[in-house]
């Protein structure tokens, strides 16, 4: 009877070690976080350690614009210019795309790869909107 006990209570022993360890190493995993980096990594900790998505933390950071450092302000005015800026090629654009990059997939910079290469051919508004290309 001893040698039959002997198996079953080692297997008990490291069930209950692998059991504790997970259940002391779970809270751990929950609060850990990837690293952010950037001007507004310490903003976020500081105001949104709940956000979990880019939108969460867009939405609270705007929340808290006046208690933002200023690396973070400056990041976030950065990012409102530039997207300005697309929305401006985006409807400058749009009949010249739809007449000379109709099978182009939107992202990755294909649409504006290809408004570039017909530069030329495009109207003046969208040739205005769009960004001087390099070496253009």
């Amino acid at each position: 009877m001893r040698t039959k006990r002997c198996p079953q209570v080692a297997w008990m022993a490291l069930l209950g070690l692998a059991v504790s360890g997970l259940v002391w190493s779970t809270p751990a995993l929950a609060q850990e976080q990837r690293p952010r980096r950037g001007a507004c990594a310490a903003d976020v900790q500081r105001f949104c350690p709940e956000a979990r998505t880019s939108q969460e933390r867009a939405q609270c950071l705007k929340r808290h614009e006046a208690d933002l450092s200023q690396g973070c302000k400056d990041l976030r005015a950065r990012a409102t210019q530039a997207r300005s800026k697309r929305m401006a090629v985006r409807e400058a654009c749009r009949a010249d795309a739809e007449t000379w990059c109709k099978d182009v997939a939107p992202g990755r910079g294909g649409l504006m790869q290809c408004l570039q290469s017909h530069r030329a051919e495009l109207s003046a508004a969208c040739r205005d909107a769009l960004p001087q290309g390099k070496g253009r």
